[in-house]
């Protein structure tokens, strides 16, 4: 299958998602369905861009790809897939181990396997900390809302 094809397939698939979605944003009352109808709306327009993009785009044919080329995108479909294995898991995960735990420990992971550019170690943890405690100051602290307790806090 062809890129430009692959494109069509995901921007026809993404279309019908979004649309779907839309269907459904307007059963919500009238003040609560304004954000999710009006994203639900930019993702049917993107996807049509899309789609529309793929009869003015070039496109090397999957053929004329060099090892290089097809090695490198093996690897990036490879992390893809282990970063959303890795989001299923932690979204089954947040209500047993606990909110900010399994942030902590998801944040580093999903950092070290989506880094392209391989940082130190030691900057991991320390960016999650940081990204932790904005969001404990926000919800807990501003908002007031509590987060999923589990047997690790």
């Amino acid at each position: 299958m062809t890129m430009k094809l692959k494109e069509r397939v995901s921007a026809v698939f993404l279309f019908l998602v979004f649309g779907f979605a839309f269907v459904y944003s307007r059963k919500f009352p009238d003040i609560p369905k304004i954000i999710p109808t009006g994203i639900t709306v930019l993702g049917c327009i993107l996807s049509v861009m899309l789609f529309v993009r793929t009869f003015y785009m070039h496109y090397k044919e999957d053929e004329n790809f060099d090892a290089a080329a097809l090695a490198e995108q093996k690897e990036g479909s490879k992390k893809i897939a282990i970063a959303i294995l890795m989001l299923v898991v932690y979204v089954g995960l947040i209500k047993i181990v606990g909110f900010y735990t399994i942030s902590f420990v998801f944040m580093i992971a999903f950092s070290y396997v989506i880094d392209t550019e391989k940082h130190k170690l030691w900057t991991y943890p320390v960016v999650a900390i940081g990204v932790l405690a904005v969001i404990y100051g926000i919800f807990s602290m501003f908002l007031q809302v509590p987060l999923p307790k589990g047997f690790l806090i």
